[in-house]
This record gives structure tokens, sequence and C-alpha cells, in this order.
């Protein structure tokens, strides 16, 4: 390796930046971490005004190639889907342009290592390895995800599809996560699934994460209790999540509590759900806002009433350090170091859910307790630069 700088190459669906949802705050710090062991260049699907930002935000140490997104339609897909082995996601990054850049780049000025987000390019990896060690750093472990996704699922047809590329996702982890000579984990929960699926592979738990210095101090609203639900809302664990908490728990919580305001905040779409929230006493869909931060220091309570999904939720982390207190469902707090009571409230069903909120819109001083001691928690565990430095040293200890 001496003699030259290190060179990563990073498979992305998209560009992470703006930084304001999981998959684009968690991507982002992982960049971060690679580019202290070499030049990292991003392959990604990727307007140029997002790679700008984005090479400007690492301060130049990185490059962005990228591509147009296939042009298979979403029908065609979904058909192609149905019909053969590959799922779904798998298919919709499918480009023989990025193929084409990617072993191109190589075979100029080979790659020292590659970094793949999620197991649905490996398409395109199979082109370097077993040249190149390659270190797969997934967000959730896919094919549990579709399955929960299937049992959420009401409509038949789309739960069938949703089983369906549940099976294809198993199969594409199972050969991906052999691959690989790393496999990065969210959580000790999302390792045991993957070994379940694939025991030979070899899994490190690098964790979500935080960045505690953006908290600011809890000032809560003096106008109205108020519940907040934040994440982005056109992914469906989210937009399901609302769902509920609007249909479901929050007009218990307004039988006790004839004042209380939930606000819904988040990037993307709220199209599906503005004509829910918009029907709904003391509901504001708000969506996307200036700073997070700014509600988590007004709202009385966060909910996190999430049914659908995997890995760790950086929603949960960025409250636990602002301080704000929480009622979570177990699967939402899924992987994360937290202990009921202490700095969460867990409660799956919409009944506790509903219990746990007006429990804790009465009582301040439990609020107070709860926020201070997940505040710790987060502090403690999951700081984004602590994350980073555990980045750089996976990866420098597989090139060398």
């Amino acid at each position: 390796m001496s003699g030259r700088e290190r060179r990563i190459a990073f498979l992305a669906n998209r560009i992470p930046w703006p930084t304001d949802d999981g998959w684009n705050m968690r991507t982002y710090h992982i960049l971060r971490g690679l580019c202290d062991v070499g030049h990292v260049t991003v392959y990604s699907f990727a307007d140029a005004e997002r790679a700008a930002a984005l090479t400007c935000a690492l301060d130049d140490r990185i490059s962005v190639r990228r591509v147009d997104r296939p042009d298979l339609s979403r029908s065609r897909r979904m058909l192609m889907g149905a019909i053969t082995d590959s799922g779904l996601p798998q298919l919709a990054q499918r480009s023989a342009g990025l193929t084409s850049m990617l072993t191109g780049d190589h075979v100029e000025n080979p790659f020292d290592a590659l970094v793949s987000v999620t197991t649905f390019f490996r398409d395109y990896w199979q082109a370097l390895a077993p040249r190149v060690p390659l270190i797969i750093d997934t967000h959730n472990i896919d094919s549990v995800n579709f399955g929960r996704y299937a049992a959420a699922e009401r409509m038949p047809h789309r739960r069938w599809y949703s089983r369906r590329t549940a099976r294809q996702m198993h199969a594409l982890e199972r050969s991906a996560f052999a691959e690989a000579a790393e496999t990065w984990v969210c959580s000790d929960d999302d390792a045991t699934e993957a070994r379940t699926i694939n025991g030979a592979g070899t899994y490190r738990v690098v964790p979500n994460g935080v960045d505690t210095s953006l908290a600011l101090p809890r000032a809560e609203s003096p106008d109205a209790p108020t519940v907040l639900f934040f994440g982005r809302l056109d992914y469906f664990p989210n937009s399901d999540a609302v769902r509920r908490l609007v249909q479901e728990i929050f007009p218990l919580v307004r039988a006790r509590v004839p004042n209380a305001q939930l606000r819904i905040v988040g990037a993307g779409s709220v199209r599906d759900l503005a004509p829910l929230c918009s029907e709904a006493a003391g509901v504001s869909l708000v969506g996307r806002v200036e700073s997070v931060w700014a509600e988590l220091q007004r709202c009385h309570v966060v909910s996190v009433p999430l049914r659908v999904g995997s890995g760790t939720r950086l929603k949960v982390l960025e409250a636990m350090a602002a301080a704000a207190p929480i009622v979570c469902t177990a699967l939402g707090a899924e992987g994360i170091e937290v202990e009921d009571g202490v700095d969460i409230v867990l409660a799956d069903d919409p009944l506790s859910h509903a219990k746990a909120i007006i429990s804790l819109l009465g009582d301040k001083e439990r609020r107070t307790a709860l926020g201070v001691a997940a505040a710790r928690t987060a502090q403690r565990r999951y700081e984004w630069s602590a994350i980073e430095r555990e980045v750089a040293i996976r990866c420098a200890g597989l090139l060398r």
C-alpha cells in the first residue's frame, strides 16, 4: 500500500445529502470515516447539485461518479420481480452504464476496497471480487424487513408480493454475506439475523449514531401538551406508524388530555397522509422543518409506534440525545441499548402506548428523569465521532 493513496469505491443508490433522514445520515457518517483511510469514489444515481453539495461537505475528500437511474419502468420491474429470481430492490439498481464505469475505473487505477450500501448492488461487485476486499454496510436485514411488511400488509396481492420479495432478499443476502470480507450491521440483533441467513459470513456491529453536540437545552412548549412524531414521511414504516398513531393512539390521548397536540414532521411527500391528518382533532401534519432539534426541544413526549422495519432507528437516538422522553414499541427500540422505564418507555399495543403518553404528559419530573438518562446513554454509546473512528479502523485493518 505504500507509495500511493488508498482508493475506496463506494456504491450507493442515492447521494446521502442532505442528512435529513436516517439513511442519508448513516451513509454520510460512514463516508466520513472512510475518508480517513483513503480517497473515496462514490458511484451513484445522482443529480449534479446533490453530488456537488456532498463533495463540499466532505472537503473534497471524495469524488462522485454518477449515472442516470435505470429507465426500466416500475411496472416492468414489478413484473420481473414476480417472474424471475431477482427481487424488486435489486432490479431497481441495475445499470449497464454504472457497471461499465466502475469496472473501467478499476482497470485504469485499481481500487483497494469496495464498500456497498446494502446487498442490492451485488451485480456490480461481481466484476471486482474476489480481487478487491468487499465491505457491505447494511442498514437493515432486508429479508426480515420485507417479511415484516408482508405481516403488516392487509391487501392480499401486496402481501403475496412482499413475501416473495422477502424470499428473494433472503437468497441474495445468503450469497452476498458469504462473499463479503465483512458485513457491517447496525446492532447485535441484526448480526444474529444475518448469521441465521449465512453463518459463514463475518459480521461486525457498526451502530447508528447521533451528534450529541447538536442537542438544544430542553424548553417545553408552554402552549399545550405536545406529542411529536418525526421521520421521513414517505417511507412505509414511518407512514404506517403515523396512521397507527393518528387513528388508534392519539384519539385515546385526546380523550384524557383534551388540549393535547400531535405534531408530525419530516422530509418526503406528505400527500398520502394529508387527508387522514386533516380530519383528526389536534393533529398538525407539518412536513419538512428547518430543525428537528428545535422540535425535540419543545415537545413533551416523542412517540415511536413503529411495527415494521429493521435495523436501528436514528429518530430514537436523536430523541435520546435531545433528552426528550420517548414512548416506543419494542421493535422501534430494537438494537438500541435502552432499559424500559429508565431511559425509554416501551409500549406495543395502541392502548398501552396511549396510556404511557398520558402518564408522561401529566408527570414533568418523570419526563425529565427519562430524558436525562437517555441523553447519557446516547453520549456514552452512540456519538457519531466515535463510530467514524471505528469505521476507519475496521477498513484500515482489512486493507492491511
